[in-house]
């Protein structure tokens, strides 16, 4: 029967590929409009200028690319976009990762021990529940790596094991990626429920080496992410990011008391309400718009289904109760993993229901305070669930007796197929993410700022190499000063302080700005660029300050042109560190000898 199991996961699929990429060459809805203008300008940045992308000229009056939380250009499989351009590119990012994902979640259900078909239906929770597919059919790109997560927690399995350090190694750069491919929100909240899995683990068998070769891998991680997490720690020292108050389990609704707990259950991961397409005044980016209270509401529903939409369906749930009934050891650390975090998922209804929040109780740690609402851990916390699913359809398959019988093999594939047919039917709702034909556009002539972008797309700008005030930049307390062509102010892309004299923009593009001046004094130079401390005049005759928060340097009277670059001071010091924790992997996976598993050391149900 192995045949027909493995041809339900490759359909399940071929299914999802289908609704992805049958879009063709069509844009897309919400943050999938800022994720493919992101991969638009690091691509042009490497292929078309041959630097690292640093600086974004062209959105929300000039921001930073590499210390952007999103930035993906350092991950590995950024090949596809390089390859293939943003916008079938980024599509076939989420094909890869979805496809990484059921190979990586079955071979993991595999090493746990659980049979053929319980590790198909592991596989299918894991990577097609709501709360991956709502997020990623709105844009959410970053959440996509969940793909890569069974393959990291396998290999920490692996290195706990078989006392590895080649797995450990492995496991590390696996966790780097998450973190070079955009995926913040993801690493934190695996090294969460890791740090809650390694715990309980390491108490229950009494070894020490969990700890070790359980947590070290994202100590490792960290070394090897430096060339992007030196220069974004030294950015957010200056301008720290506070995300505010998170979005609300019940949007608008009163206060029910104890019982929002199991309501709040149900909604989240028994709910079966479709990720419906934004309505049609909806679906354009919301740059410069004003919304009414009705607007308001509905954009609050839709921001409740996002974030706290992790629909698994009645199977896999009760699946998961009979593993800890069954199987209580061998659960018990994925059943502490899926309770803790999901007391953060759902900390607004325990909020409600005791007055005590859990999630305001971890706010004051680092990165937690900028993920707005414990929602975002909700992808993690399917992972334990998927795992304890195929835990318990294992133990129905074999019996107490521990042998499978063919009749129970046909009722756990029943089961298997059950729930991948109705997580693949909801699955194709991706399709719907991208309707929008392709917004043919040209680079302009001149570059000018304006307020918005054409037609309302981050991408059209850009393509169209030009700038907009406006846009979604992801990020709070950095300046967003520059100012458009329509409004009071506005005195040119770049301009002489005093009005004498001439300042015109040569170029402008990633990284890098040309102005050739022509003044008889003395006088100060503004560019209308939001001003960040990492910018440097390449000849070293200035020293670059902000002006109203943009861009700005003193200039003598002559006739000049003037070149600045972005360049944040530690971005060598980063790279270095990612090239001595390479070498550190390198080293544990070729040259360090490994411990053979020891009898019964592979886990097994």
């Amino acid at each position: 029967m192995r045949l027909p199991i493995r041809l339900l996961l490759a359909l399940f699929g071929v299914a999802i590929m289908i609704a992805v990429l049958s879009s063709g060459s069509n844009w897309g809805v919400w943050d999938w409009d800022h994720h493919f203008a992101l991969l638009e300008i690091e691509r042009a940045a490497i292929l078309d200028h041959h630097v690292i992308p640093l600086w974004n000229p062209f959105i929300a009056g000039g921001t930073f690319i590499l210390q952007h939380p999103l930035s993906s250009f350092l991950s590995p499989d950024f090949v596809l976009v390089l390859l293939f351009g943003a916008i079938l590119g980024g599509k076939l990012l989420l094909v890869l990762r979805l496809v990484a994902g059921l190979v990586g979640a079955y071979l993991l259900a595999r090493e746990i021990g659980m049979a053929e078909e319980a590790a198909i239906l592991s596989s299918v929770v894991m990577n097609a529940s709501g709360a991956w597919l709502v997020h990623v059919t709105y844009g959410h790109l970053e959440w996509s790596l969940l793909g890569y997560v069974p393959w990291i927690i396998l290999s920490l399995l692996r290195a706990i094991e078989r006392r590895s350090y080649a797995w450990a190694a492995g496991a590390a750069v696996g966790i780097s990626v998450l973190y070079l491919g955009g995926g913040v929100y993801l690493l934190f909240g695996l090294a969460f429920f890791w740090g809650l899995w390694t715990a309980v683990h390491s108490i229950l068998e009494r070894k020490p080496r969990v700890l070790v070769f359980g947590l070290t891998p994202f100590i490792l991680a960290g070394v090897i992410a430096g060339a992007k997490l030196v220069p974004s720690w030294e950015l957010f020292a200056t301008h720290p990011r506070e995300a505010g108050q998170g979005f609300p389990l019940f949007y608008g609704d009163s206060d029910p008391g104890w019982i929002d707990l199991p309501r709040a259950l149900v909604f989240t991961l028994l709910r079966r309400a479709e990720p419906s397409p934004v309505p049609e005044d909806m679906l354009i980016h919301d740059v410069g718009r004003r919304f009414t209270q009705d607007d308001l509401a509905a954009r609050g529903r839709l921001f409740q289904d996002i974030n706290f939409g992790g629909y698994v369906g009645i199977l896999p749930f009760f699946l998961a109760f009979v593993a800890v009934i069954q199987r209580p050891r061998s659960s018990l650390p994925w059943l502490a993993g899926f309770l803790i975090v999901m007391l953060l998922v759902l900390s607004d209804a325990v909020k409600r229901a005791t007055g005590l929040d859990p999630w305001e109780a971890l706010r004051g740690l680092p990165v937690l305070s900028n993920l707005r609402t414990g929602g975002r851990f909700l992808v993690i916390a399917i992972v334990p669930l998927a795992v304890l699913s195929g835990i318990g359809l294992t133990s129905m398959e074999e019996g107490r007796d521990g042998q499978v019988s063919r009749k129970r093999r046909r009722f756990a594939f029943l089961l298997a197929a059950i729930v991948a047919v109705d997580l693949g039917l909801r699955a194709t709702i991706l399709g719907t993410a991208f309707p929008y034909p392709p917004n043919d556009v040209s680079p302009s002539e001149e570059f000018v700022t304006q307020s918005e972008s054409p037609g309302g797309f981050d991408l059209a700008a850009v393509r169209m190499r030009m700038g907009f005030s406006e846009g979604h930049t992801n990020l709070t307390g950095f300046p967003r000063a520059a100012l458009p062509a329509d409004k009071g102010g506005y005195r040119g892309e770049t301009f002489l302080l005093s009005g004498r004299g001439t300042a015109r923009l040569e170029e402008i593009r990633p990284n890098d700005i040309f102005v050739h001046v022509r003044t008889d004094r003395a006088d100060r130079l503004v560019i209308n660029q939001n001003w960040a401390d990492a910018w440097v005049r390449v000849d070293d005759t200035g020293r670059v300050t902000p002006f109203n928060d943009r861009i700005s340097l003193d200039v003598a009277g002559g006739d000049e042109l003037i070149h600045l670059r972005y360049q944040p001071r530690l971005l060598t010091a980063g790279i270095l560190l990612s090239l001595f924790g390479l070498a550190l992997a390198a080293t544990a996976v070729f040259f360090h000898p490994q411990a053979r598993p020891t009898k019964g050391s592979r886990s097994r149900l």
